[in-house]
C-alpha cells in the first residue's frame, strides 16, 4: 500500500509478485539456525495477535542484486485481476 500524498487514503493498493524481480544475485553471507518470529502493529495493519502455526527455523542472508519490476497479481483499487 502506498498512501496518497495528502494522506487521505491509498494511492496504490496492489499485491505484487516479486519472484522474478531480483537478478544478478551475489551472496556474501548465508546462515541458517534458530530465530524468533515477532509481529508488531503498523500504521496500516495490526498483526500483533498473528501467531504462526509452525516454525521451521530462520535464515540470515547478505547479498547484492539488481531489482527489476514485479508482476501485479491484483489491484484492489481497480478491483480487477491482472
Amino acid at each position: 500500500m502506498i498512501p496518497k500524498a495528502d494522506g487521505s487514503g491509498p494511492e496504490v493498493l496492489q499485491i505484487v509478485d516479486g519472484a522474478v524481480a531480483a537478478t544478478d544475485a551475489k551472496f556474501h553471507v548465508c546462515r541458517a539456525g534458530e530465530g524468533v518470529v515477532q509481529f508488531n502493529p503498523s500504521p496500516v495493519y495490526d498483526l500483533s495477535n498473528f501467531t504462526p502455526l509452525d516454525y521451521y527455523g530462520a535464515h540470515y542472508v547478505e547479498m547484492d542484486f539488481t531489482e527489476r519490476y514485479g508482476t501485479i497479481v491484483h489491484d484492489f483499487l481497480s478491483d480487477q485481476e491482472q
